[in-house]
């Protein structure tokens, strides 16, 4: 049974124009615990990837030693055979005293580890994670990009494998920490993730984001292997002739291919554009394959890629280029060495799903279930997906919103998950610059929730300060608990936005979230929201002034227009009241138009 939540996040963001990490740290509630002495000392922040450890914002700033106590790093020699590493802090420290030009610590050895254009992904989550503001500006001042947990210690791995997290708890074993780890990968160990962590396992946890698989036009939908309905046996030749179609209605039921002696087959079949694709596929190999959907004679394409997953879990990867206007193939591409094996597809094909990019409403909201793949889906993991944390490019989503990509539950077992979701896009932080010659920063906008998870995984380090003996299970519940929700969660916890927006202070000052566009642009509010059954619709910025025509429009989530209104836009200003005691219970798209610009929100009507 769901948990309705109606209390608002603060979103300071609507007055502060900086759009920088200092501002998302504060929009979760960090302060709550920096204020009180807790910065993560005597917790390490365990990264799994490659950081630049030559920035200020990884040293001690008043001894200007490192503060990451060990690195395994991974590297490949030029004849592309990958070795590992290990770099102790004696030598991290010996490499940093040497006081080498920027460029030199790049290329310090042959592994060229800390290359300056290689570890852009992994230096941002590390400053979102553990950074201390003290790295340098070209104008020689700090940038002061602060992270969650800028007083921890720090362990890094490379890559999410070869016993990663084994190798964090041991470092952290060695010093008698707590740790807390952030994995932003679409796979990683699983076994070993599931068998440190967990319930009665203090001292650890790990964070895994949800990962950017989501919503329109860039899709993967992922489902269990089973169901197989009925199975024909094809050759080589048999299916370069099937022909398949029915109209808007597509079905083809399950087939098996025989593998012989080559790595492609093919099958032709009409389909249709705006249909909605579910498969289930079985392999009886480990290794993965690529459905490519193209058209004849064209470069546009469509593609599944199948990735095989233990477990009977497989992802599912779909790619839409282009309108499908003729006849499309299917390639079936075996991206290791082929053998004789079996493979079970099923395709179904509708049209009361899938709405291509267009069709609906711009945003409107979209349905997808389903699309945490892979690594997101271990079980003792905390997942966290991302929302919106500034407007870019005109955007019309709402600071706050879940953002296009950030993946949804629930679990092929129907745990509920994400846990929660974080900010994601748009964070102005630390970032290695691609041609400097000085200890220098750049400030970037970055995007994904591989920059959310970290934010929840810093959290955890100060949480594990403030009790270093919680687990991860403990740590899980506390974000449960403190999540708030907004204008756009509806009720918690659900699929998308898990038990709701990150928020580790327990005593956060309620305040109503709105839709913010570019700085003095357009803005749409909706209050109450939730509401019952009238809700005030309300805009300013570059519509407060004059008497321009708008058009309101209010959607249900299958697209249906409900609502329709044409008003001057002074009256947005002063507020349009719509009465929805004539609708079901649920979340409606409120999208209103002002020539070119438009501006939308989602409300949930709650009987």
């Amino acid at each position: 049974m769901g948990i309705c939540r109606f209390t608002m996040i603060v979103l300071a963001l609507l007055v502060c124009r900086a759009w920088n990490l200092n501002q998302a740290r504060v929009l979760i509630g960090t302060d709550y615990y920096h204020n009180r002495g807790y910065k993560g000392a005597g917790v390490i922040c365990g990264i799994v990837d490659d950081v630049d450890i030559t920035f200020n914002d990884f040293r001690d700033p008043i001894t200007h030693e490192t503060r990451v106590l060990a690195y395994k790093r991974y590297w490949e020699d030029t004849g592309g055979v990958g070795h590992w590493d290990i770099w102790d802090k004696t030598r991290i420290d010996s490499l940093l005293n040497a006081d080498y030009p920027y460029d030199a610590y790049h290329y310090y050895d042959s592994a060229s580890v800390f290359h300056n254009r290689r570890n852009n992904h992994g230096t941002v989550i590390a400053n979102i994670m553990a950074g201390n503001g003290t790295s340098l500006k070209h104008d020689s001042t700090p940038a002061n990009f602060i992270g969650i947990a800028p007083e921890s210690k720090l362990v890094i791995v490379s890559k999410a494998k070869d016993s990663c997290l084994y190798y964090i708890d041991s470092v952290a074993r060695s010093h008698n920490m707590p740790w807390s780890a952030n994995l932003s990968w679409v796979y990683g160990p699983e076994a070993e993730l599931n068998a440190l962590t967990g319930q009665g396992k203090r001292g650890r946890a790990a964070f895994i984001a949800s990962g950017n698989d989501n919503f329109r036009n860039f899709r993967r939908i992922a489902y269990p292997a089973n169901d197989t309905i009925e199975t024909m046996t094809f050759g080589l030749d048999t299916l370069s002739n099937l022909q398949v179609a029915s109209g808007l209605y597509f079905y083809m039921s399950v087939f098996n291919i025989l593998f012989s002696d080559t790595s492609k087959v093919r099958v032709r079949f009409n389909s249709q554009y705006g249909a909605s694709r579910t498969f289930t596929w079985h392999d009886t190999t480990a290794a993965d394959s690529l459905i490519i959907l193209y058209s004849f004679g064209s470069n546009v394409y469509e593609g599944v890629n199948v990735r095989v997953y233990p477990g009977e879990r497989q992802k599912f990867w779909y790619e839409a280029q282009s309108r499908r206007t003729t006849n499309w193939s299917v390639d079936l591409i075996k991206t290791k060495t082929v053998v004789a094996e079996t493979v079970d597809i099923a395709f179904s094909w509708e049209t009361n799903h899938y709405h291509p990019y267009g069709i609906l409403p711009h945003m409107a909201f979209d349905t997808s279930r389903y699309t945490l793949v892979e690594f997101p889906l271990a079980q003792e993991a905390i997942i966290v997906g991302g929302n919106y944390f500034r407007p870019i490019n005109d955007t019309i989503h709402g600071v706050g919103e879940i953002c296009d990509y950030s993946s949804v539950g629930p679990t092929f077992d129907n745990r509920m998950r994400p846990d929660v979701v974080a900010p994601s896009h748009g964070i102005t932080t630390l970032a290695v610059e691609n041609d400097a010659d000085t200890n220098s920063i750049l400030g970037t906008v970055w995007m994904g929730t591989s920059f959310s998870s970290p934010m929840a995984a810093g959290a955890a380090a100060l949480l594990l300060q403030e009790d270093s003996t919680r687990d991860a299970a403990d740590i899980r519940q506390i974000l449960h608990e403190r999540a708030q929700a907004n204008a756009y969660t509806g009720e918690l916890p659900n699929t998308v936005y898990g038990w709701g927006v990150l928020n580790i202070d327990p005593n956060p000052t309620p305040v109503v979230n709105s839709t913010v566009g570019k700085d003095n642009g357009p803005w749409l509010s909706c209050h109450p929201n939730p509401f019952n059954p009238v809700v005030t619709i309300a805009g300013g910025g570059q519509w407060a002034a004059g008497s321009k025509v708008i058009r309101l429009e209010i959607y249900d989530l299958h697209g249906k227009l409900i609502y329709l209104l044409q008003a001057a836009s002074r009256q947005l200003c002063a507020g349009i009241t719509w009465e929805a005691s004539s609708q079901p219970s649920g979340m409606y798209i409120v999208r209103v138009q002002n020539g070119k610009k438009v501006v939308s929100s989602r409300i949930v009507l709650v009987k």
